[in-house]
């Protein structure tokens, strides 16, 4: 792939360099057109797309980073949550886990940090897969079924080391795939909930549970609900799936703001299983 960083560039030297290997002309790239045996153009999201502009980033940045360096040498605030909240939301909040997940799933994390792939290319990448799917169901892999996979680990760039990425030629493959997609683009959800506001008053867990507007109640083991689903879980536990058995950590009731009143007036539940 060849590196498109144009803010490190010699313009006289750039322009045509780039003319040369993707076919198009650099003040027009806006509008680019992929060519078969020509560099693709992947444009990664570099702002956080909650921002408004470009100072308003340098500005949260360097707010943020002042105020990381004065948390080193202060002690945090003791969270005010439920622990089993707290967590749950270590848990969402993990960047290390993220990234041993993805990695996991062959996706190049360390040329795409997280939240930086941009939404564009998560679409672009569901919308080759959709190609190969057609390609699969029809058993038909001629050489627009090989420019799809090239237009796929374009977009969403992949780590195989030295060896050749594999053609993704089966629904097993495919279902792999589909699940990067989706982890991507959970990923970009929480990136873009969680702003870059720090609150040196606050713990740091607190705060971003109070970033994602959305209010988690424990359950009790001892609430008739909890042992509900307890029995739900061990009674529905297939009998030839012996190997492992099934125990719940925690349950936990979830209320977006403002959903209450929208679901006021449905009626009964249906218990979601």
């Amino acid at each position: 792939m060849l590196n498109l960083d144009f803010r490190a560039w010699d313009p006289d030297e750039s322009h045509g360099r780039f003319s040369d290997k993707t076919k198009n002309d650099f003040y027009h790239r806006d509008t680019f057109t992929k060519y078969s045996g020509k560099y693709d153009y992947v444009k990664l999201d570099y702002n956080p797309s909650t921002s408004k502009n470009n100072d308003k980033n340098d500005e949260n940045k360097k707010k943020r980073a002042e105020a990381l360096e004065e948390l080193k040498s202060r002690p945090i605030p003791e969270s005010k949550l439920d622990k089993r909240v707290q967590n749950l939301i270590e848990l969402i909040c993990n960047v290390r886990l993220m990234e041993e997940a993805l990695l996991e799933m062959k996706f190049d994390a360390k040329k795409n940090p997280l939240g930086k792939l941009s939404s564009a290319q998560i679409k672009a990448g569901y919308a080759a897969l959709k190609e190969i799917e057609n390609f699969i169901n029809t058993n038909n892999f001629n050489a627009a079924f090989m420019e799809a996979n090239n237009t796929y680990y374009t977009r969403i760039p992949h780590e195989f080391g030295r060896h050749t990425p594999p053609l993704i030629k089966t629904t097993k493959q495919l279902k792999h795939e589909m699940e990067l997609l989706e982890a991507l683009d959970d990923i970009e959800v929480i990136f873009n909930t969680l702003n870059t506001d720090t609150n040196n008053h606050v713990n740091p867990i607190d705060q971003n549970y109070e970033q994602l507007k959305c209010k988690l109640n424990p359950v009790n083991k001892t609430d008739n609900i909890y042992q509900l689903i307890d029995k739900y879980l061990q009674s529905t536990h297939a009998a030839t799936h012996q190997l492992y058995k099934m125990q719940i950590e925690d349950i936990f009731e979830i209320e977006r703001d403002g959903e209450k009143e929208i679901f006021n007036d449905v009626g009964n539940k249906m218990l979601l299983w």
